[in-house]
């Protein structure tokens, strides 16, 4: 609690609120919110006038500091807040248990057009096609330079191809919750039981359905213990007046994971967060700081919901899993920006998150995480024949002959080839059975050549008028 109250005080109309769970036994560890948890006085009322313009013009009070709503869990009334991109870890689970390895690549752009029919911007020919964060490096990536770099469009079209219903059905095992919303165009629930609906509901991926900070804690344990889902519980013991235990606390556990799978779920988790992948893989991040901070093997991702309107930080070790929300449960669709990191004034997300977990394991010693199988990591892996100087139409059919997806990259590089034909490819010389390979064309004037570039910093996608320009869905 003082970790929260140390960003925003009690005060402050922005709800700070940490939920901690323990792996392998779904015990909450650790809940902490800004708040007063009492009935406002209504004859000498303390809370303060409501954040949305409309409400407090008609003399509605906030629900701050004085608040008896379930921030922190969930029911049909207060179903919880936009995750942002943390989401993107169900899209990944339901990947790798379709055979994806973490090494699967996608040739990223811009802006990825999902198959979401969509009328609000950013749209794309009457479909959802969301951009990047600002920043956000484009080209060839796997699931673990995706993850780490947080890449949009990476995970919608990951999600397109996994098939929604089967993303759905990975974020229900988790426990997620999904509701109507009556009165508005949010149904959670039929956009995630529907099939004609779920399969495209990539705007999912993305963080665009509301959760509380406890379930998103509790995946993240879930994957910490080796995919051994607990239902959270606050009760460590019911005894009664015998003095006996009674089996009703007791932990309430499932295998519903593959071992394997949530272990090479976790190893690009550590992306995010300044880890490192079993693999060395982890060449992207979003909260750097976290590693360096707590001093023990963690896991985790960030989350920021479109605009700003709710930053997240999940992270776990093998004995806790803390996720923090900061946003404001008055009006979701506050104008206020939320950050992850204190700046202008304002407290973040992440010190909280960072600070209550090193504090939580202080005195703990350091677990490793499991290293996942070679195969789930690379899948089947397949050399890429040698295409270098040839012309790019034979480049592109010796490798769709080989079996591969062949994208051709729009930026030419420097190699010893003649301008115009194939510098190499990326990856280099292997890939896994059916994966996508990316030519890279030579531009001539010496060079090493093709196989690994980088990806590149992004650039304005093409035919997109200024309203389609990036929004920053997640860091």
């Amino acid at each position: 609690h003082r970790n929260v109250i140390k960003q925003y005080p009690i005060g402050a109309s922005e709800a700070l609120m940490l939920a901690g769970v323990e792996p392998g036994s779904g015990k909450v560890r650790a809940m902490a919110v800004n708040r007063n948890f009492k009935l406002d006085d209504k004859k000498n009322p303390q809370n303060l006038p409501h954040t949305n313009p409309i409400a407090r013009a008609a003399g509605v009070r906030g629900s701050y500091p004085n608040t008896t709503n379930p921030l922190m869990s969930t029911d049909p009334e207060f179903q919880g807040y936009r995750p942002g991109s943390v989401m993107k870890v169900y899209t990944m689970v339901a990947a790798l248990e379709k055979g994806l390895p973490l090494d699967y690549t996608i040739n990223t752009q811009a802006r990825a057009q999902s198959k979401y029919r969509h009328r609000f911007e950013p749209n794309c020919g009457g479909y959802w096609c969301p951009p990047n964060s600002s920043g956000t490096p484009i080209g060839p990536h796997s699931m673990w330079t995706a993850f780490g770099y947080s890449v949009n469009t990476y995970f919608v079209p990951l999600f397109d191809a996994v098939g929604g219903f089967a993303v759905m059905d990975v974020a229900k095992r988790f426990g997620l919750t999904f509701y109507d919303d009556p009165g508005t165009n949010d149904d959670d629930y039929n956009n995630s039981t529907d099939p004609r609906i779920a399969n495209v509901w990539s705007p999912f991926t993305l963080g665009i359905s509301t959760h509380p900070p406890v379930q998103i804690a509790n995946t993240f344990a879930t994957l910490a213990a080796d995919g051994l889902h607990c239902d959270p519980t606050p009760v460590e013991a019911i005894i009664n007046q015998k003095g006996e235990k009674l089996d009703v606390a007791n932990p309430r556990c499932k295998q519903l994971f593959d071992e394997d799978v949530a272990r090479a779920a976790i190893d690009a988790a550590r992306c995010p967060v300044g880890d490192k992948s079993f693999f060395g893989k982890c060449t992207g991040t979003t909260a750097r700081a976290s590693a360096g901070i707590i001093g023990k093997p963690i896991a985790g991702k960030t989350g920021t919901s479109d605009k700003n309107q709710s930053s997240t930080l999940t992270i776990t070790t093998k004995q806790l899993a803390v996720s923090g929300f900061l946003t404001d449960p008055d009006w979701p669709d506050t104008t206020e920006e939320m950050p992850h990191n204190p700046r202008g004034g304002k407290g973040g997300v992440n010190p909280a998150v960072q600070f209550t977990m090193a504090e939580a394991m202080k005195d703990k010693p350091p677990i490793q995480f499991t290293r996942p199988s070679d195969k789930m990591a690379f899948g089947n892996q397949v050399g890429i024949p040698a295409v270098a100087c040839k012309s790019v139409p034979e480049a592109q059919a010796i490798l769709k002959t080989a079996g591969f997806r062949v994208e051709v990259s729009p930026q030419a590089i420097p190699s010893p080839c003649p301008a115009g034909t194939a510098a190499g490819t990326n990856p280099g010389s292997k890939t896994i059975k059916g994966g996508t390979v990316v030519i890279q064309v030579s531009s001539g004037g010496g060079g090493g050549g093709g196989g690994g570039k980088p990806p590149t910093k992004p650039t304005k996608p093409p035919g997109c008028p200024p309203i389609c320009l990036p929004n920053g869905q997640d860091p």
